[in-house]
């Protein structure tokens, strides 16, 4: 069940429609479209000399979000001042839905905001049109490659002593303190409960150098890594100590960054990928990723950080 709204217009001001409490502004919800699935768009194309068809594209359709709400304040024109604040026509804004069950949000731009000033309710219609049609929690989810395991214990007692001392009051065992080190863990499985498959940010951080570094999907025998002589023609060095390489396999945003004394490098033209696939995507249930390197394998710390995509805001 939907709770309430939070719009948050270009420039940070906040507006929120709360469908059991809308006396705090005076603008009550009266239905909003365009909350669901989308419409996808199937391209067929006729196969020769049969009577079926294959699919030559599917896509979806940009989401459009329809608000219908009435103005019931006394003095309407404050509660269409503020909508026309937070709605203006053609900037982005951000659609936050609340759920019992979801925090989750969109982002679009203001089509229209046409208010019928004439009528005895007041009743104002805003149209956002949304190019990315998917949800996106609020929460993201970070994996990360590297643990603690307890390595050794250590005794000690109040009197100094390792060993068990003999008292009137009984034997005194030492206490023992656990310690431990940092551990490498090389295989993760990064549980995914999207709706749809969305594409991570792998963030390397290397303790030494590094060479032939590959990650690899179990699950789709994908590959990605970086090619050693391409990075040292574009940087000059191969991953030295300090360096912090960054893979964003979003779609539309796809992209690889080395951090380096403070200083971000496109270093795109250095990453090695398996030629027949495509970057890195997460899939609904488990997705199994390793890494290995040639020198190094233990001077790496790697995380992967992901999204969670929805396809209906409930």
């Amino acid at each position: 069940m939907i709770r309430s709204f939070t719009i948050t217009n270009h420039l940070g001001k906040k507006l929120v429609l709360d469908l059991e409490n809308y006396e705090s502004n005076g603008i009550l919800v009266e239905s909003v479209s365009g909350l669901g699935q989308v419409d996808s768009k199937i391209n067929l194309k006729k196969m020769a000399g049969t009577d079926f068809s294959s699919v030559n594209q599917a896509t979806l359709n940009d989401r459009d979000i329809i608000f219908k709400l009435q103005l019931t304040d006394g003095d309407s024109e404050n509660a269409q001042n503020l909508l026309d604040s937070i709605f203006v026509t053609k900037q982005m804004v951000t659609i936050e839905v609340h759920t019992d069950l979801r925090d989750c949000y969109c982002t679009g731009l203001v089509e229209k905001n046409e208010p019928d000033m004439f009528r005895p309710d007041s009743m104002c219609n805003i149209t956002v049109r949304c190019p990315d049609p998917f949800f996106y929690d609020k929460i993201s989810q970070t994996t990360v490659f590297d643990g603690i395991k307890p390595l050794f214990y250590f005794p000690f007692s109040d009197s100094g002593s390792t060993e068990p001392v003999d008292t009137d009051e009984g034997t005194i065992v030492p206490s023992e303190v656990q310690f431990g080190e940092i551990r490498i863990v090389k295989d993760r499985s990064v549980y995914y409960t999207g709706e749809d498959s969305v594409g991570l940010t792998i963030e390397i951080h290397a303790l030494g150098p590094v060479s032939g570094l590959i990650i690899y999907n179990l699950n789709t025998n994908e590959r990605m890594g970086i090619d050693d002589s391409k990075l040292e023609a574009i940087t000059g060095h191969g991953i030295i100590e300090c360096d912090t390489i960054i893979i964003n396999t979003t779609q539309g945003q796809k992209s690889m960054t080395l951090i380096r004394d403070g200083v971000s490098i496109n270093i795109i033209n250095a990453l090695l990928k398996t030629i027949d696939y495509d970057w890195f995507k997460l899939e609904s249930g488990d997705n199994l990723f390793t890494y290995t390197a040639e020198t190094g394998e233990f001077e790496v710390m790697l995380s992967i950080k992901n999204r969670i995509l929805y396809k209906s805001a409930v």
